[in-house]
């Protein structure tokens, strides 16, 4: 078994079409972030914020704690500064303010997510084989250079020069001739570690998988699992996959009917809940329409998957759903495409925040 940790210069010259582009269209999962300063900006506008600045609120907590009036905000900062100041916090609200965009993905072989936790109940290594059959990609890319310097330094003194617990350092940080790998005129430097324990066995404890951090321009990315690190490391230089997970978006994107002003987030899921509790527990199926039913929007997204995505507009946040655009019109399975029924309304406050 090996884990190896790498971190690479790059710098990325053709524009991303949008972080999705980065992941591939297979994928189980896909989560992204397009605008994150946007969104900050944006969250300042909805209810929660203005609530949180209400000085009539401020007065209410203060009397609870039997002082002067207290806002919320300002005493978390306080307390947040002082604890960056004494060491207890890293400074992550500094690297907040560089984050540009984000996004995720996990990729399971063949794209069978049944198959896969089929063939993990019966591996006798399951660390080992959710390392061969399964890839998990993370990239964020930053306002500008200083930012995505600053949090690699900090990932990389937190990994700690001889390596995550129960590792060790295999390989010091060398520095490959410019240009190599795509990266166009950015170095490479890398850093590898391995477990303590080497050997298949090694994995039975713990996630036996590769693990890569790729750094460097204006970008960070994270990659583990069953993926290539040739192929990802030139996708990431190249800003594009031949078969990327934005083809995923386009159905829902035509069928939903409206658009927020600020993107926050956007989600797709393959359906694979249903599936496997077919397989392993079919009596259990009709407790899913029941959690649906209970929980809603949240209980939708995770039993039968889809595209989904949140935003905030005019100070609301806006959050749709579609399970399959592919399947009984356009409209299929969208969740609010339909309006209430006044009488659900009937019991809520007239001035509820939510």
């Amino acid at each position: 078994m090996f884990i190896a940790l790498a971190a690479a210069s790059v710098a990325a010259s053709v524009p991303i079409q949008e972080p999705a582009a980065l992941h591939p269209a297979s994928s189980m999962l896909v989560v992204q972030i397009p605008d994150v300063q946007a969104a900050m900006r944006a969250y300042s506008t909805t209810a929660v914020a203005r609530m949180l600045a209400d000085e009539e609120l401020h007065t209410s907590i203060g009397q609870v704690m039997g002082g002067p009036p207290l806002d919320p905000v300002a005493w978390g900062m306080e307390q947040y500064y002082a604890q960056v100041a004494s060491g207890e916090l890293p400074p992550m609200l500094d690297y907040l303010d560089g984050l540009k965009s984000a996004s995720f993905s996990i990729e399971v072989a063949g794209a069978d997510a049944v198959g896969f936790v089929m063939g993990l109940d019966v591996a006798e290594d399951k660390d080992f084989f959710a390392s061969q059959n399964l890839g998990f990609r993370m990239v964020v890319d930053f306002v500008d250079e200083p930012s995505a310097e600053m949090m690699t330094e900090f990932l990389l003194e937190a990994i700690g020069s001889d390596g995550p617990p129960g590792m060790k350092l295999s390989a010091k940080a060398m520095t490959m001739p410019e240009g190599a790998m795509g990266f166009g005129s950015s170095a490479i430097r890398v850093w590898s570690f391995v477990p303590e324990e080497a050997g298949n066995d090694a994995g039975r404890d713990s996630f036996n998988a590769s693990l890569r951090m790729v750094g460097g321009g204006t970008r960070l990315a994270l990659f583990a699992g069953n993926v290539e690190v040739g192929d990802y490391v030139r996708t990431l230089g190249a800003n594009a996959m031949d078969e990327s997970a934005v083809s995923v978006f386009e159905p829902g994107r035509a069928a939903f009917t409206k658009k927020a002003e600020t993107p926050v987030l956007e989600l797709f899921m393959r359906p694979f809940l249903e599936d496997v509790l077919n397989e392993e527990q079919p009596e259990m199926v009709p407790a899913l329409d029941l959690a649906e039913a209970l929980i809603g929007p949240a209980a939708s997204m995770a039993i039968r998957g889809g595209h989904w995505r949140m935003g905030i507009d005019g100070g609301q946040f806006v959050t749709q759903g579609i399970h399959d655009p592919s399947e009984g019109g356009p409209l299929s399975g969208v969740l609010g495409a339909q309006p209430l029924d006044p009488s659900a309304l009937a019991l809520v406050h007239p001035d509820a925040l939510i």
